[in-house]
């Protein structure tokens, strides 16, 4: 496929858009939000696990942990998590050059900087249930198939599994946008299997929302309100 692109190691990817917003003066605070806090329903500090920090505008951008959030800010999303494994094998080669996908078993086998990971498929449980790692077994035996000379050079301390919650909505669109309690709280979450391809954008439009900027797209699609009964 042309113009076309993956991004070899995720977390590297992740950790140098925090490095630079550090650089340009932000501040890194790990914490668990809880509460949102608000007085006459504009947003003053989120309660977390760390202690109450003061603001006057925030983002949830929680992915697949949003929806009690967004609760909070007046908005019943029927957010839910696709949950997917991935199995990675760190062997210098054997496996595709480029990510390639199989239709007929619902997996993509990518060449990753960790090493050659396969995933794909679609667990529906709950948020925090307790993980089936046999679905990444059968991750583990599609591989094995679709590249015989790849699976005979797999010692068991070559391999890492992974689970990861995709944060799904019915109609496939994520939610973007401000919230029903008003303009200091914004949605931007629910992008399903795209979040990283979608991430960029979305964090311009929220931007954008952030400075009283006219989005460069119409919004209405992707509201949170468009769930209402």
């Amino acid at each position: 496929m042309h113009d076309t692109g993956y991004c070899i190691n995720p977390s590297a990817y992740v950790q140098a858009i925090v490095n630079n917003a550090l650089k340009l003066g932000g501040h890194l605070i790990k914490a668990s939000a809880k509460t949102l806090n608000y007085r006459n329903n504009f947003i003053t500090s989120v309660s977390t696990d760390q202690g109450d920090i003061e603001c006057d505008a925030i983002v949830i951008a929680a992915g697949a942990r949003a929806k009690e959030l967004a609760r909070q800010a007046g908005d019943d999303v029927p957010l839910a998590t696709e949950r997917g494994y991935h199995y990675v094998v760190q062997v210098p080669n054997g496996g595709p050059n480029h990510p390639t996908m199989f239709m007929d078993r619902k997996v993509v086998v990518t060449p990753m900087e960790t090493g050659i990971r396969i995933a794909g498929q679609v667990e529906i449980a709950g948020l925090d249930d307790v993980p089936n790692w046999q679905r990444a077994e059968i991750l583990r035996q599609h591989l094995a198939t679709l590249y015989p000379d790849l699976a005979k050079h797999i010692a068991n301390d070559q391999i890492s599994v992974w689970l990861g919650r995709r944060p799904s909505l019915p109609d496939g669109l994520p939610c973007i946008g401000f919230s029903s309690r008003g303009p200091s709280v914004i949605h931007a979450y629910g992008h399903g299997h795209v979040g990283l391809a979608g991430s960029a954008r979305t964090g311009r439009v929220v931007s954008q929302l952030l400075t009283n900027t006219r989005p460069d797209i119409d919004l209405k699609p992707y509201s949170a309100q468009r769930f209402l009964a």
